[in-house]
């Protein structure tokens, strides 16, 4: 073995027992205000918060913090380190789907995904962390739109490209998308998992008739199910893994809406079009200028009527 290869051993062994020593002396994450929580959610690849609310008053708390304190944050030395921090700012928590304290979310390039307490332990572990935080390196959901979204999930034919769990959300609905990513990493490699922005795709928001913030549907062999929380402001993450694996099946099935052609399009541009007028200030010269123009019709049609058997009787004299 080289000199050189023995110091590289040597200062990666030291670099690993500093952080150690500095993780012990500290005893406790950073804990950080709204503006730096988004300053480093902007400016760091891998970021590891704890949410969570007065110490003194929350024992689990406490607890959880304690957890996340020997959790290896460099799990690829040669790749990254994961920051670890805290935060109490219950509006940042609610934006990314924190609906209960302690939680922990995972952020990767500003993707936060939601770490759920496996159901039979209720409290947040190192061990569990240290699987989800590997699990999770790589972001699982999809970006889908108007352009991509049949081409990609072939929905209405049923074809190959899998099943897929997608969400139908606003920017003002996006804290569900923590979830919905959080649910993403355990599906990994059984099925798609996606969100489509409503603002930014008024074509799928018609073709599937959006109204609810957000709407969750699970496409399977050219047939979708409507997901559903028993907490309608909540989405749980092992109730979404638990409905696409078979709880689905309790939900009646509903067919795909076929992708409007461009006489759809039309055609349906124009029944707004006339919408919009009789719902408008202009109703009432709308209506005028209807009765108008059938009474137009009704002229030309009672004359047509009128002119057509006498050709006809004149034909026969002839």
């Amino acid at each position: 073995m080289g000199v050189t290869c023995v110091k590289q051993i040597v200062t990666k062994c030291l670099f690993i027992l500093l952080i150690g020593f500095s993780v012990c002396k500290s005893q406790q994450l950073e804990i950080v205000t709204k503006d730096a929580f988004q300053e480093i959610i902007k400016d760091t690849k891998y970021v590891l918060v704890l949410f969570f609310y007065d110490m003194e008053t929350c024992p689990r708390c406490v607890a959880a913090e304690k957890e996340l304190l020997q959790v290896n944050t460099m799990p690829d030395l040669y790749d990254h380190a994961i920051q670890m921090i805290k935060c109490e700012d219950p509006g940042m928590a609610v934006k990314y789907g924190v609906t209960t304290v302690p939680q922990v979310v995972y952020f990767r390039n500003g993707v936060p995904a939601l770490f759920e307490v496996p159901q039979d332990v209720r409290e947040i572990r190192a061990e569990d962390v240290e699987i989800f935080v590997e699990e999770a390196q790589q972001v699982a959901i999809k970006s889908l739109n108007d352009n991509s979204f049949e081409h990609l999930t072939q929905a209405a034919t049923g074809a190959t490209t899998g099943d897929w769990l997608i969400i139908f959300y606003r920017p003002s609905c996006d804290g569900y998308l923590s979830a919905i990513e959080g649910a993403g990493v355990k599906l990994r490699h059984k099925m798609n998992v996606a969100k489509i922005n409503v603002d930014e795709s008024p074509r799928l928001e018609k073709r599937f008739k959006i109204k609810d913030c957000p709407t969750t549907y699970f496409f399977r062999l050219g047939r979708m199910y409507h997901y559903f929380s028993e907490e309608q402001d909540q989405y749980h993450i092992n109730q979404l893994v638990s409905f696409v694996s078979s709880w689905y099946k309790n939900v009646k099935a509903q067919s795909v809406p076929i992708e409007p052609t461009a006489f759809d399009a039309l055609t349906e541009g124009i029944a707004d079009y006339l919408k919009d007028l009789m719902q408008g200030p202009n109703r009432g010269k709308f209506l005028v200028g209807l009765g108008v123009a059938f009474g137009i019709i009704s002229l030309v049609m009672a004359v047509v009527a009128v002119i057509c058997p006498c050709r006809r009787k004149a034909t026969k004299l002839e």
